[in-house]
């Protein structure tokens, strides 16, 4: 097990914000990164290094880990793209078919979840009020860009199958005529 460096709960370092940017904070990334020693610590630094984290350059357009982890911020739109159809396990099932309906589902699931971080910790909620419009914004965004990009991948995908199934069925009828 790495041997965990002590960070001060109350004190950012650029260290501490990438912390919660790409973590919770306890358990390392890698394993060399700075963590800190329980829960209880990293939920308070996370209260001080917030605002940092949502706005570290870093961050993409998925929230903070921390954010995931403490706030329960909301981020099945962002794990929910037409290309992974299929090819495994996503959110604990295996995905057999995307669906705009699906992300927007997801996309009211997780405007539900901003807006009850803004209800239960408004203080926090108002500190970062702009990253999290501008977080809701994005998500929309993505939903109607990935809602148009997949269906045509939907429909490229479905064509495929068919392709593959024919070929199949073709093999197997050239086999057993041999």
């Amino acid at each position: 097990m790495p041997r965990r460096r002590r960070r001060s709960k109350r004190r950012q370092t650029s260290d501490t914000v990438e912390m919660f940017v790409i973590g919770d904070g306890v358990v390392p990334f890698w394993a060399e990164d700075p963590v800190l020693d329980d829960v209880r610590m990293a939920k308070r630094a996370w209260n001080v290094c917030r605002a940092s984290a949502w706005r570290h350059p870093a961050r993409g357009i998925a929230p903070p880990v921390a954010a995931v982890v403490y706030d329960s911020i909301g981020k099945a739109v962002v794990s929910y793209h037409p290309a992974r159809v299929g090819s495994g396990h996503r959110d604990g099932k295996l995905l057999s078919h995307w669906s705009p309906a699906e992300a927007r589902r997801r996309l009211a699931a997780d405007v539900a979840s901003v807006e009850s971080f803004r209800q239960n910790k408004p203080e926090a909620a108002k500190e970062i009020a702009d990253e999290l419009d501008e977080y809701v914004m994005v998500l929309g965004m993505l939903v109607e860009e990935v809602s148009a990009a997949g269906r045509l991948f939907m429909e490229r995908y479905d064509a495929w199958t068919k392709v593959e199934q024919r070929f199949s069925r073709d093999h197997e009828l050239e086999q057993a005529t041999w």
